[in-house]
């Protein structure tokens, strides 16, 4: 077994669910006796919720007139630090549930943003040590759910993306589309349009199998 093969990831557009299903999937995971951690990106060390907290501020801070060079590189910064806790978890044997990965920022900085793929995928590895998830899940939903989520939940802070425009978004969900396409083996397209708890019995079941295969 490679030091990866417990890492994995949920992915997709935004508003699509994931939080929540991370939530179900790490406590369905640990009442079948696995050790998990869970974590999320940007975040979960110091410097990533520095930087989390500044995509959470609203347009008027300033943050939207970025260059998407500056977005890659500072989640690839945090991503430097997030893979010092991740190792250590996965050396153990333990299960690793990501909320987002290095993936994020394939679709999002090139697709999303227009910056050369080779480049953003060469930054990504160059900061993961290739330590990245043995197995993607995306989250899909069509763009008018996103649009229409992130107009309807008043509680969810929104990040500099969810400010976008709808063009943005639908790079955002053909990116992932285009890129599961790729690699069916290894990013899977769950159909988020589900309920909660039918996607979360899809994770688990998928999640299961491939921890029973290795």
């Amino acid at each position: 077994m490679s030091l990866n093969d417990k890492y994995f990831a949920l992915e997709g557009p935004e508003a699509c669910g994931k939080s929540i299903q991370l939530k179900l999937l790490k406590e369905r995971l640990e009442s079948f006796g696995h050790k998990v951690l869970s974590v999320r990106e940007p975040g979960d060390t110091p410097f990533g919720e520095e930087i989390r907290t500044i995509m959470l501020r609203s347009s008027g801070s300033g943050f939207t007139s970025l260059d998407p060079e500056t977005f890659l590189f500072l989640m690839n910064a945090c991503r430097v630090e997030l893979i010092k806790v991740v190792r250590p978890w996965l050396e153990t044997g333990a299960v690793v549930l990501s909320d987002r990965s290095y993936f994020s920022t394939i679709i999002y900085q090139s697709y999303g943003q227009g910056l050369d793929r080779e480049i953003v995928n060469r930054v990504c590895r160059i900061a993961t040590k290739d330590v990245v998830p043995s197995k993607i899940f995306v989250l899909d939903i069509p763009v008018e759910d996103t649009i229409e989520r992130l107009a309807k939940d008043k509680t969810k802070k929104q990040n500099v993306f969810d400010l976008e425009k709808r063009e943005f978004h639908s790079r955002i969900r053909e990116g992932y589309l285009q890129e599961s396409g790729k690699s069916p083996e290894w990013i899977e397209v769950v159909d988020a349009t589900k309920s909660v708890e039918e996607i979360s019995g899809i994770l688990f079941t998928k999640v299961i199998s491939c921890l029973e295969n290795k």
